[in-house]
């Protein structure tokens, strides 16, 4: 295959990704640890019992609270206005046998299919890793199938992961 597709960027849809790459960085293990706690501290308060095991719990239970809500408030802006300078309001991307190029007004580069190692799908931007934390947004509103089933295939055959 050796498609090139230009894709549109706004805001919302940069925080969208962003909000679903914090929200799956966090993982469902960290909400129900939060959830139990939640739940404990509800049990000990509404028995009256307000020891310092209670108040370590509170506060404990705030701070994996706030801490994500603020990391969150701080990043998401910041990575936005990175992302922008980075990409502007379009980016053309060419899809070849031997990976992934970006043409943008202010970048350019090329990425080999054995150097994703992670591609998340989100609903509106597919999100493909090249490191632990390092990814690069690909919207879902204009990529053809096509092209979504031979990224899928070439991130698989390189031995990563799809979800």
């Amino acid at each position: 295959m050796d498609q090139t597709v230009t894709l549109r960027y706004d805001d919302a849809l940069v925080r969208s990704a962003l909000r679903g790459y914090v929200g799956r960085y966090i993982g469902w293990k960290f909400r129900v640890l939060v959830a139990l706690m939640a739940v404990g501290l509800a049990v000990l308060s509404t028995q009256g019992i307000w020891r310092w095991y209670t108040l370590l719990l509170a506060a404990i239970l705030a701070a994996c609270v706030l801490v994500p809500l603020f990391i969150h408030a701080a990043m998401v802006p910041m990575l936005t206005r990175r992302f922008r300078a980075l990409y502007g309001d379009a980016a053309s991307f060419r899809f070849t046998g031997e990976g992934l190029s970006v043409e943008t007004a202010n970048h350019s580069g090329h990425t080999p299919w054995n150097r994703l190692r992670r591609l998340w799908r989100l609903p509106t931007a597919w999100l493909l890793f090249t490191g632990t934390d390092s990814f690069t947004i690909l919207p879902t509103a204009g990529l053809p199938e096509e092209v979504r089933e031979f990224i899928i295939q070439r991130v698989e055959s390189n031995g990563g992961e799809v979800s």
